[in-house]
């Protein structure tokens, strides 16, 4: 008999305070949607939730969004329904600039997204560029565009014509090329004014344009950038073509067709398949198309009434959370349905007058931090800017406000090995696994801190113990293989890469260390295998294209060994062993 209740749809993101552009279009916006049809109940929590791992084990449909956390991994394994993985960023090209991007950048975080979503049983994304990406990665992904809550009444514009743009500091580079020219232009056209929300840097990219003629509002919450766009007349999206840019979101013109901003977008990515030239907006190509569009619309005010009158149109009849969220629900309802009638979880019972949960809209539910999360929050975002010490301070303080709970010793302790205080983090450590004894994060982090400590012979034993009751910890297992490898028993050490891969199958820095431990041991024609597959999701990597190169040379593939070679010189020209093996296969020519 089918269950009568509603389904019970939980997401994880990152710690956000709910403000973000990001978790309002990906989380609670389709989250009050859904809750809405009365067809299911909505928990949105985070990543440091005291109450996460209970709620993924209870809960019919789990969403994990961007998240990339090991001890997900334990607890996902454990649950009866279905989870589905969302991606809304390309993790392999995340800017340098980016404050997520020393995240992002680790291989072993990576691996760590990846290993989650070849345990998912969907995966879904932002954008069809991104689909494609991760459908190397799963047979199941699905595209799920960014949409608007609504669309009010089509602002009026004040006299005068004024340009504008508001983004997070991720676009730093994208703004960066093109604030020369535009700056040229607004110079030629003192009239126009330009209108910016974003940070100060950013804004400093326009320094050479007068103050009468620009202003900069605060960043804030989304509605505060809603304001912002009532005051701008005609909007640009300037994009550079890499791999981070084409999986972005369309979700800029949106706001600006319903906010009364005519668009003017660079064809690159998302916009190319969004924007309909010169109906629902311009599309450019290079800065001086960019300075193109705008003195056409500078000089044409009456086409700039008709782009922004249709533009405003599309996104009121087409692009609203209304006009989808059957088709979403109906997402999560056949995978469930797909599991059978066993699938579903206990239900997250009676959310309504739980302690912890606030019921935001009619079946949608948030849990606001409590002292001791927000606490872990603003440690995260001290020690994004390097403040490591005040980052500490606070993480003590989550474990004096909770000091039953794993995950703040957890967090304490990476902080701690982070400031060098070993037997610190040693001591949050040993009290995290007192509290959890399989927790990854915790097995790992006592191994590393084992050996910086000089106790070798103990951190061995913990990773061999650790690994042998849980091989689904991937990077304790590859932790395990390299004191194996160190030893001298490298038949041993391939023996556990080859379980890693057999056991975490998106892991795929494992991938690079069986292939590069094949290469040592003569395996060519394994070590080659291994290594391109690594090679296609990591390009740079200069030890595992050396070996690559170097295992077709062996196995007598001397063009191919030639070739990667000529890659190697490409990301790496200062590389000598390779110009000089390169000189060697090729007598008299040049490298």
């Amino acid at each position: 008999m089918s269950d009568p209740r509603p389904l019970d749809i939980l997401f994880i993101s990152s710690p956000d305070t709910g403000e973000t552009g990001d978790f309002v279009y990906r989380v609670r916006q389709p989250g009050r949607a859904m809750a809405a049809t009365g067809r299911a109940r909505v928990v949105t929590t985070s990543a440091i939730c005291a109450l996460r791992d209970e709620m993924v084990e209870r809960a019919d449909v789990v969403v994990i969004d961007m998240v990339g956390d090991a001890d997900l991994v334990r607890t996902i394994a454990k649950r009866r329904g279905p989870t589905v993985y969302e991606m809304s960023d390309n993790i392999f090209d995340i800017q340098t600039w980016n404050a997520v991007y020393g995240f992002f950048a680790d291989q072993h975080n990576q691996s760590a997204i990846l290993q989650l979503i070849t345990m998912s049983d969907r995966v879904q994304t932002t954008s069809e560029h991104l689909s494609e990406l991760f459908r190397s990665w799963h047979p199941e992904v699905t595209t799920f565009p960014n949409q608007l809550r609504t669309v009010g009444e089509l602002p009026e514009k004040g006299e005068g014509l004024t340009i504008g743009w508001g983004g997070s500091f991720g676009h730093l580079g994208d703004i960066e090329a093109v604030a020369p020219t535009i700056t040229g232009w607004l110079l030629k056209h003192p009239e126009v004014k330009l209108h910016m929300m974003c940070d100060p840097r950013i804004f400093a990219c326009f320094d050479d344009v007068p103050d009468r003629q620009k202003r900069l509002f605060e960043t804030g919450p989304l509605e505060a950038y809603e304001a912002f766009l009532d005051t701008v007349d005609i909007g640009f999206v300037p994009i550079e073509e890499r791999g981070f840019n084409l999986c972005r979101s369309d979700v800029k013109f949106l706001e600006y067709c319903a906010h009364g901003v005519v668009p003017v977008v660079a064809r690159v990515g998302p916009y190319v398949r969004s924007v309909e030239h010169d109906v629902t907006g311009l599309l450019y190509d290079g800065t001086e198309g960019l300075i193109d569009a705008l003195e056409a619309l500078r000089s044409d005010p009456e086409r700039v009434a008709r782009l922004r009158g249709a533009a405003y149109a599309y996104v009121e009849g087409e692009r609203q959370e209304k006009h989808h969220v059957e088709r979403r629900l109906a997402y999560y309802e056949s995978v469930t349905s797909e599991r059978g009638e066993e699938a579903r979880g206990e239900g997250l019972g009676d959310l309504a007058n739980h302690p912890r949960t606030r019921e935001t809209a009619p079946g949608y539910f948030e849990i606001p931090f409590d002292k001791a999360e927000r606490a872990i929050y603003d440690a995260l975002a001290l020690s994004s800017q390097g403040r490591g010490v005040e980052a500490l301070a606070r993480l003590k303080r989550a474990t004096d406000l909770q000091p039953e709970r794993f995950r703040p010793q957890v967090f304490a302790a990476n902080g701690a090995l982070g400031l060098g205080e070993i037997e610190t983090a040693l001591s949050y450590l040993e009290r995290a696994l007192e509290i959890e004894p399989s927790a990854f994060e915790a097995q790992l982090l006592q191994v590393i801190a084992l050996h910086q400590a000089g106790r070798h012979e103990e951190a061995r034993f913990v990773a061999g113990d650790g690994w042998d009751r849980n091989p689904l910890n991937a990077r304790l297992g590859m932790l395990h293989a390299q004191q194996i490898a160190e030893s001298g028993a490298v038949g041993a050490q391939i023996a556990i890469l080859e379980t890693v891969i057999e056991s975490c199958p998106g892991y795929f820095v494992a991938w690079c260390a069986l292939g590069l431990a094949s290469f040592r041991h003569q395996r060519f024609a394994v070590a080659r295998e291994l290594l391109q597959r690594y090679l296609k999701v990591i390009p740079t990597n200069i030890d595992a294209r050396f070996a690559l190169a170097a295992s077709e040379l062996r196995l007598g593939r001397i063009s191919q060994g030639k070739e990667q070679l000529e890659r190697l010189l490409e990301y790496h020209p200062e590389h000598v062993s390779a110009r000089k093996l390169l000189e060697r296969l090729n007598p008299g020519g040049s490298p």
